[in-house]
């Protein structure tokens, strides 16, 4: 994503999840082939290995590079793709400034961090650990996107694998629960482009809420009356799934978004990980609690996403600096402030 045009994000960061989709709806077939999980745990880990030789094709982030100080590298990779494209770019020398200026906002900002602490190694090595709250924008970030990767894996995973707290056929509910998602993923795309990641996010987790808590309140008889807001409170759930990642990689700064999604990513295990315990706990005495609790799970989740702002077609930040110095009204970022010349906005157009 940090290689991608900022129009196209919406487009690349979406369609990653459509090829999740087809995943999900050819799963159950295999499973229903292969019934002894280790084999099917073989069978669909194999094609993996025919994934490793198309990363040689892929280059670094020239973004990255361009923080970390591998400015030869960054140029390197800025040219394969200036030649791809069929463009022309500025001077060598010019386009080493530029990445030069990059990462001095990056070394300003680690500086006047660590003067301000000591600098044992104790120290340095709590710091590596805390980066992500580092800053009070950068901490509002961390912990938003905790608790909502916590709270959507959670949904995701329980309401996939819900089939026998739910009472129906594993197979089919598996299958129907990734085609009810195909068509909403692709629809997102121009929902995106349109109004943005932050309204999509809380509009799909409030639906989800709406959806999941309706749920007890309907006869459980007969089944497929039942699965309907079961399934429409996964296609919302599944869709703030997809666009909360998208919103992560542009919420967090490039010199530490490795960082903050993987300890988004921790966080969602840790929601995955407790879902079926306590599914399993409510299955037979409260079962109806279990789309209660997704629901409130999602309706705080959307509440939670408020303080932070918009991204739409806005530049990546690359530094904590930039993510600090952000306007909190983002929304009135428009395409024409790409065509400004001051030297920020040069930058990020060549990066």
């Amino acid at each position: 994503m940090e290689v991608t045009e900022v129009k196209m994000r919406p487009v690349v960061g979406m369609l990653q999840f459509v090829t999740w989709t087809f995943g999900t709806m050819l799963f159950p077939a295999w499973a229903y082939f292969i019934r002894e999980w280790r084999w099917l745990q073989t069978a669909v880990t194999l094609p993996c290995l025919l994934f490793l030789p198309t990363l040689g094709l892929m280059g670094e982030s020239p973004r990255w590079l361009a923080v970390v100080g591998q400015h030869k590298r960054a140029l390197k990779e800025v040219k394969r793709a200036a030649a791809w494209n069929k463009v022309t770019l500025p001077p060598d020398q010019e386009l080493l400034e530029i990445m030069a200026r990059v990462q001095e906002k990056a070394l300003s900002t680690k500086s006047r961090n660590e003067a301000n602490s000591s600098k044992s190694t104790i120290w340095k090595v709590i710091d590596a650990v805390f980066v992500l709250f580092r800053t009070p924008r950068l901490r509002l970030v961390t912990v938003v996107m905790l608790v909502n990767y916590f709270s959507a894996t959670m949904m995701f995973f329980g309401l996939t694998l819900g089939a026998s707290s739910l009472g129906v056929d594993p197979f089919i509910y598996l299958a129907i629960s990734g085609t009810v998602e195909l068509p909403s993923n692709t629809l997102l795309i121009p929902l995106i482009s349109r109004f943005g990641l932050k309204k999509i996010l809380i509009i799909n987790y409030g639906l989800c809420a709406i959806f999941l808590l309706a749920q007890p309140l309907l006869p459980q008889e007969p089944k497929w009356l039942m699965l309907i807001p079961v399934m429409l409170g996964k296609m919302a759930g599944s869709n703030a799934f997809s666009v909360l990642t998208l919103y992560n990689l542009e919420l967090f700064p490039t010199e530490i978004r490795s960082q903050g999604m993987s300890a988004s990513m921790i966080s969602s295990r840790m929601g995955a990980i407790i879902a079926p315990f306590f599914m399993s706990a409510l299955d037979e005495k409260s079962p109806w609690a279990i789309t209660v609790i997704f629901g409130v799970a999602a309706a705080l989740s959307g509440l939670s996403v408020l303080p932070l702002w918009e991204t739409l077609n806005t530049r990546l930040p690359d530094t904590v600096e930039d993510l600090e110095n952000r306007s909190k009204h983002m929304e009135e970022q428009v395409d024409s402030a790409w065509k400004e010349v001051d030297t920020d906005d040069k930058d990020e157009r060549v990066l």
